[in-house]
């Protein structure tokens, strides 16, 4: 995230009244052994960057919202000769699966990132 100067000259460049309120995502992989198997999962979050720091970020506090559930692509092992081809281009090729689902995850969040979005209220 920027620093607290960045902050202010955007927020000084909005209309009085208006504020900013940055959008925080997060994720960390997570086995789900005792339902599915031995499957893992990205579970993908979102919270606001301006909730108060009393309150403990945890989910059932309604901080964090589970945004998105994105599988783990399964890792192959290759043998032979061209082992690290196969390899790096099994790489590359998740890498392009994780950005552009990534990409699908943010689109709605980018025309009120362009425009702003109003609220009657500040709880939304």
């Amino acid at each position: 995230m920027y620093i607290r100067d960045w902050w202010w000259h955007q927020q000084m460049k909005k209309l009085a009244g208006s504020k900013i309120v940055p959008v925080i995502g997060s994720s960390n992989q997570t086995r789900i052994t005792h339902y599915a198997g031995d499957w893992k999962l990205w579970p993908v979050y979102i919270s606001l960057g301006n909730m108060d720091t009393s309150i403990p970020c945890k989910r059932s506090n309604g901080c964090c919202i589970l945004l998105a559930l994105l599988p783990v692509p399964p890792k192959y092992t290759f043998n032979g000769k061209g082992c690290t081809a196969a390899l790096k281009l099994q790489q590359e090729y998740d890498r392009e699966m994780q950005w552009r689902v990534n990409e699908m995850i943010v689109k709605p969040l980018e025309e009120v990132a362009e425009n702003g979005k109003f609220m009657h209220c500040a709880v939304g």
